[in-house]
């Protein structure tokens, strides 16, 4: 956007909103394609945020969850990973919703724990996983090829030593070369886990999936825990290298910076 002054500005948001749509934000140009970015994806989460506190507070009885995964009643939405300088679409990350039959289209934060605690996650997963691999190759370019597709795992799946083969056996199913999936896991969830979690990630780098991590810290400690359980190849959901985080990381025990580190 032009820096017309914020007047402009608020006459366009205004003009937006009349035609339902919401603004992203502004940027004062020059800009760089990693400020756009930025913004990309603060929007996303705060379009995300906003419905799932809309679906917060809803209570779904026993029978109805089961019936959902029997029935198939899930869907998938995507948002697409793009090479700011080239604008192409580089890749894919699905995400799962529920399209209840009364109460519309739930996000996960109101049903997933609920599924959980049934015991049907298993077979859950396995439905999202076999949906998400069935669905990606309508995405494939002129040339027939297949962009990344990023599944999040939550760490229940990392705590089944049967995921690797089940998503082996998926991706052959239909068809999708392994070296085209990411397996997305939040940092925070697996820096303190067992030694059978981290032989599942293994088995999954050993299989040709992709590993990325988000939600990691990126203090000194973090970072290591990173190294031990990944190697440095691992990188984030941004493209980030493991060892080298957008946000400096922070120096540990008096250190001026984190190669210092032991």
């Amino acid at each position: 956007m032009s820096g017309n002054g914020e007047q402009a500005i608020e006459t366009v948001e205004k003009l937006a909103a009349t035609h339902g749509l919401s603004v992203a934000g502004h940027l004062h140009k020059p800009f760089r394609p990693t400020e756009l970015e930025n913004l990309l994806r603060q929007h996303a989460l705060r379009q995300d945020t906003t419905a799932v506190q809309q679906d917060s507070g809803i209570d779904f009885d026993d029978d109805e969850l089961r019936r959902a995964v029997e029935r198939d009643e899930f869907v998938l939405h995507y948002q697409p990973q793009i090479d700011v300088a080239t604008s192409n679409v580089v890749g894919l990350e699905a995400l799962v919703r529920w399209m209840h039959p009364k109460r519309g289209l739930t996000f996960p934060d109101s049903f997933l724990p609920d599924i959980k605690n049934l015991g049907i996650f298993d077979e859950f997963a396995r439905l999202i996983v076999d949906l998400e691999l069935s669905e990606v190759r309508r995405f494939a370019d002129k040339d027939h090829r297949i962009p990344r597709l990023a599944l999040n795992v939550v760490i229940d799946s990392l705590r089944d030593v049967g995921f690797p083969d089940t998503l082996v056996s998926l991706a052959k199913k239909h068809g999708v070369p392994a070296a085209n999936v990411v397996v997305e896991i939040a940092g925070t969830e697996i820096m303190n886990e067992q030694p059978p979690t981290l032989d599942v990630l293994t088995r999954l780098r050993m299989k040709n999936f992709q590993l990325s991590v988000h939600d990691y810290e990126t203090g000194c400690v973090g970072i290591q825990q990173l190294r031990k359980i990944f190697g440095n190849g691992t990188e984030d959901r941004q493209g980030n290298r493991s060892e080298y985080a957008r946000e400096r990381p922070r120096p540990c025990n008096g250190a001026e910076d984190h190669h210092d580190c032991p």
